[in-house]
């Protein structure tokens, strides 16, 4: 490598010499055992940040242009080693830690052994506040170190022990770092995303797919993850972490498969895991359950019917669990459990007097979908109930389908006095999903949060409603608000809002200089949900001459909109000529963008140049993507416009013929004349004469 130039990989680093033509030569050697798709070598111009845990070393490698960003997004790595030793029960395994971030990674980060390679856009300033940070990815990829590199699925049909076991520690040293109401809530949104697929058919386990990339899915990742979580609150804590550290201790430096874990699990704990591990990692779905309360003030009875409603099927069974219900009242709270094992029950609950509150699942342990409708006064007491945030985060739910003005008063309470950020993100969205007038005035009058999380949402929420007021806020922020992640929020919602106020807003910070051009980025989302031809020629100018400005991401995204934007003009040569002069950029991100675009567009005179991408590229997602542009704009084009397109083709080879006979022609005058005497001008009338 040239002088200067970094190279970095994994194990230890033996030794850098320079030859005699000044390149150095850096040898690094891995003296353990790992996988071999955990390989890395890095080479690069990079500055770093260091640190150590121990005597480990950590480094923190970045483009050197972004240096000034690294201390933020390296910040937790220490404490984050430090606490999954203590967690985990086992060292940290190999020589280093380090961590480079590269441009264009084609994912969030690879945990490769000992060097873990991140995304770039994991870099973040100061001026976003506690809106962004890299402590999510810098813990998952952490992890991997252990579950994953340490031991390694066998095969990708167990690869959620990698995934899952990742996302789930990274979701404990969240609560480590910001308090259990934080990890509950990473939870929640998870348990909203996976409950909210209605036909996954596929195990966590399973055998048969049609490429790897189709196991690195949401059920190796968070439902994986939601396994573990179930898992941990059945065994209890301290057996838990008992079994986990014999598992790693057990395989360290070598392939794990599910069974291993269970055999585990069921040697430590005596018991018998093969029900839980077969509904919940070899057969699909989840538990659906609809739930009623009726309280009896005659008998002091509680009753909660459970009925499972899943569709039953060889890949989703019925499932048995066990399930807390909680009872809250003036004097106290009862805390009970019930086993769940058929399609549906009655359970009867003696208690003193009525509750105010009851919960399911309190702890929130099980994964599953679940509708239990209650009336507004116990909703309202729920979301009042500060020592319980997964009860608030379920009353809002219900309460954001209510437009009563008492609701909506909670809600405003809720989005300015709850403890937790993440209730009051959720009461802001609850308020928009209402949309009526007395919700707007809420939303108008919270703009002024000092949690940048919230103050982002609040902002969001005001764009949906499309009124006067709203836009005028929005247009308040982009003069006052210094957080360009406010910013972007605002420039967004705007985007939904007609002249004259919207297009001024977004044409002025089209070139507004910010971090990785986050702003022009937004101002650009606003274009296409303006959808105004008006914004082409702005747009075409400034990706002419910023896009060393853009990331590839932002770039690939500002084809795609011109592409949109122009997509019914009448001329389109402008749009076409700049889509096609990037489908042979030294990028495959902008290359397929390009592609997409150009489809988007719709313009037919594309499908020459088309055509080269379809058949230069060997099998690749850009052939597949120009394939498709192809098929769709032939199967757009008008018949005239083929008619027009034939006779052309027909003149075109006329024309071709003609000039094809005068070079022959021309060709064997030469080649006569080349034969001809000194002298004789016509060889060919002399031998016809017989002379």
């Amino acid at each position: 490598m040239p002088e200067g130039m970094t190279v970095l990989s994994n194990g230890r680093l033996l030794s850098e010499e320079k030859d005699a033509h000044g390149l150095i030569a850096a040898r690094w050697l891995q003296d353990k055992p790992h996988a071999n798709y955990l390989i890395s070598l890095v080479a690069g111009y990079f500055k770093k940040v260091e640190d150590h845990h121990r005597d480990i070393p950590l480094a923190f490698y970045t483009p050197t242009s972004e240096i000034g960003e690294a201390p933020g997004s390296f910040r937790d790595t220490k404490d984050i080693m430090a606490f999954f030793e203590q967690e985990i029960g086992v060292p940290y395994p190999w020589a280093k830690y380090y961590q480079v971030c590269v441009n264009d990674f084609v994912a969030g980060g690879m945990e490769n052994t000992s060097i873990t390679t991140l995304t770039d856009d994991t870099l973040f300033t100061s001026a976003t506040e506690n809106i962004r940070d890299s402590q999510g990815l810098v813990a998952h990829e952490m992890a991997h170190q252990w579950f994953g590199d340490l031991v390694t699925c066998k095969d990708w049909s167990d690869i959620w022990l990698n995934e899952g076991f990742a996302t789930y520690y990274d979701a404990l040293y969240d609560a480590h770092k910001n308090g259990r109401n934080s990890m509950l809530y990473g939870f929640y949104q998870t348990a909203r995303f996976i409950t909210g697929v209605t036909n996954d058919t596929n195990a966590i386990v399973r055998r048969i797919y049609d490429s790897p990339d189709q196991m690195f899915d949401f059920l190796a990742y968070p439902k994986g993850s939601w396994v573990l979580r179930m898992l941990r609150s059945q065994l209890g804590e301290d057996l838990y972490r008992r079994c986990i550290r014999t598992y790693l201790e057990r395989h360290q430096f070598d392939n794990v498969v599910t069974e291993d874990l269970r055999a585990v699990i069921e040697e430590f704990s005596g018991r018998s895991y093969d029900q839980f591990f077969d509904q919940w990692v070899y057969h699909a779905h989840h538990p659906e359950l609809e739930v009623n309360y009726g309280w009896d003030e005659k008998t002091k009875l509680a009753k909660v019917t459970v009925k499972q409603t899943q569709p039953i099927s060889e890949q989703v069974l019925l499932f048995h669990f066990p399930l807390a219900v909680r009872f809250k009242s003036p004097t106290g709270l009862a805390d009970r459990q019930v086993n769940v094992s058929e399609k549906e029950e009655d359970f009867y609950f003696a208690l003193s007097e009525a509750p105010q509150i009851v919960r399911l699942d309190p702890d929130f342990t099980l994964l599953a979908k679940i509708k239990f409708e209650l009336p507004t006064a116990m909703l309202h007491a729920q979301l009042a109930d500060r020592d319980d945030v997964i009860g608030r985060l379920l009353a809002l739910e219900q309460l954001a389908a209510k437009k009563d003005k008492e609701t909506v008063a909670k809600l405003n309470q809720a989005l300015n006095g709850d403890p937790f950020y993440g209730v009051r993100i959720e009461a802001s969205k609850a308020l928009r999903s209402i949309h009526s007038d007395e919700a707007l005035e809420a939303l108008l009058e919270s703009t002024n949060q000092s949690d940048a999380r919230v103050r982002r949402q609040v902002i969001a929420d005001l764009g949906g409603f499309y009124r006067q007021s709203a836009c005028h806020s929005a247009r308040q922020v982009l003069d006052s608000e210094k957080n360009p992640d406010i910013l972007a929020a605002a420039l967004r919602a705007l985007g939904g809002y007609a002249k004259p106020e919207a297009p001024e807003a977004v044409l002025k910070f089209l070139n507004a200089p910010s971090y990785r051009n986050e702003l022009a980025d937004a101002a650009i989302a606003a274009m296409r949900s303006q959808d105004d031809p008006v914004f082409i020629p702005p747009l075409v100018e400034t990706l002419a001459q910023r896009e060393a400005e853009f990331t590839s991401r932002g770039f690939a995204q500002a084809l795609g909109t011109l592409g949109y934007l122009a997509r019914n003009e009448e001329k389109k040569d402008r749009v076409r000529e700049f889509l096609a002069g990037n489908l042979s950029h030294r990028k495959r991100t902008i290359q397929l963008a390009a592609i997409n675009a150009l489809a988007t567009l719709g313009d037919p005179k594309a499908i020459a140049a088309l055509e080269k991408s379809a058949t230069a590229a060997r099998e690749s997602p850009e052939r597949s993507a120009a394939e498709k542009a192809l098929a769709d704009l032939r199967a757009a084009r008008k018949p005239v416009d083929d008619f027009k397109n034939l006779r052309q083709e027909v003149l075109d080879l006329q024309k071709a013929n003609r000039d094809l006979r005068k070079e022959l022609d021309d060709l064997k005058k030469k080649v006569d004349a080349a034969r001809a005497k000194p002298g004789e001008t016509n060889p060919k009338k002399k031998r016809a004469l017989g002379k």
